[in-house]
């Protein structure tokens, strides 16, 4: 079987998870800065975030779940994790703080330690939903609660462990119909998007089986499922089922077809872009701002199409540049010098909307 850190297609997904993302924020910050109907194909680039959950799901199922019935390894996994994720989401939800301070738009200290914590948590109603001072966090928060479940389940038999985590997920997802929207915090943790967690891991155990599909065929799927994408309504109560099911079938259909060479270029800089998916995915807002600013004050032309091109092309720059700079270094100092393959249990897996 292939090691996971050698999937250069799956990296390539991550990016364009992250790229997904991207482009929905630039066409609403498009629409607030030159109030403009900014997005003309009217798409869910938002689904950039189901995708990036199946993805965790996968790579968690075929780099620890068969490490699982060990206290070590539990202790490594999460230890693991946090390294990977919390070093930069602080950098950034600290950023957030004091901008948000300087800005003097009120935070609570609630707000500022249950981020810091990826606790959801808020003081009332927001959306249906609750968010860190970090908004593009809340994915974050989902992603760390689903790293808790797998490293506590990891201390069971490994026969065991799997079952365990889609029992505990499951009955999360099932509760989220007994809670009203008035309470934000628990209607969040349990929205049912956790679902595509699950999936990812069961699309892992599919891959460790040996399952593979012909490349033509998973290319013609993408296409199919990325069009349907595009004639969806406004369907986000739905989402985990209208945007969740073509979003995993997406990341089946590259994770299951066959890889490609790290050898060529573009390959190269395809797994350097999913490398840096999750700094480009925290980042990116305030690259944003930042465009914004300078568009504003140069006074460029008021051109969407312009400010669309360069923000995106300003943000995954300045994405890949805090990966190599900061992101990566922190990583490689903070990674336990252990056995084993530590890239695999390193491979970043984040990002959303």
């Amino acid at each position: 079987m292939e090691k996971p850190h050698t999937l250069v297609s799956l990296q390539g997904l991550r990016f364009f998870a992250a790229f997904l993302v991207l482009v929905g924020h630039v066409q609403a910050e498009s629409i607030r800065t030159f109030g403009n109907a900014g997005d003309p194909l009217s798409y869910p680039w938002a689904v950039g975030v189901d995708i990036f959950f199946a993805i965790s799901g996968f790579v968690m199922a075929i780099t620890a779940a068969d490490k699982a019935g060990s206290l070590g390894n539990a202790k490594v996994f999460l230890y693991r994790r946090l390294v990977r994720i919390v070093p930069i989401y602080w950098i950034f939800t600290t950023l957030a703080v004091v901008m948000l301070f300087a800005a003097h738009k009120g935070i609570s200290v609630s707000e500022v330690v249950s981020s810091y914590a990826f606790i959801l948590w808020s003081d009332g109603p927001i959306d249906n939903r609750a968010t860190p001072v970090l908004s593009i966090g809340w994915t974050i928060n989902h992603e760390m609660m689903f790293y808790l479940f797998f490293g506590l389940t990891m201390l069971l038999p490994r026969k065991y462990s799997l079952t365990a985590l889609v029992v505990a997920l499951s009955l999360m997802m099932i509760s989220h119909g007994f809670i009203t929207k008035e309470h934000s915090t628990l209607y969040t943790w349990t929205n049912p998007i956790i679902g595509e967690f699950l999936v990812g891991v069961g699309l892992g155990q599919i891959y460790k089986r040996g399952v593979r599909i012909r490349p033509i065929f998973a290319v013609i799927v993408t296409f199919v499922c990325l069009i349907f994408l595009g004639l969806l309504p406004e369907v986000y109560d739905w989402r985990p089922l209208a945007w969740g099911a073509p979003a995993s079938i997406i990341v089946a259909m590259i994770v299951l077809s066959s890889d490609i060479s790290i050898d060529h270029p573009l390959n190269r800089m395809m797994k350097l872009g999913g490398d840096a998916s999750y700094s480009i995915y925290l980042s990116h807002i305030f690259t944003l701002n930042a465009v914004s600013t300078i568009w504003g004050k140069m006074r460029l032309p008021e051109v969407a199409g312009l400010y669309v091109a360069c923000a995106i092309a300003a943000s995954v720059i300045a994405g890949v540049i805090v990966h190599l700079i900061i992101e990566k270094k922190i990583a490689d100092i903070l990674r336990p010098r252990t056995g084993g393959d530590r890239k695999a249990l390193a491979t970043p897996e984040p990002a959303h909307s």
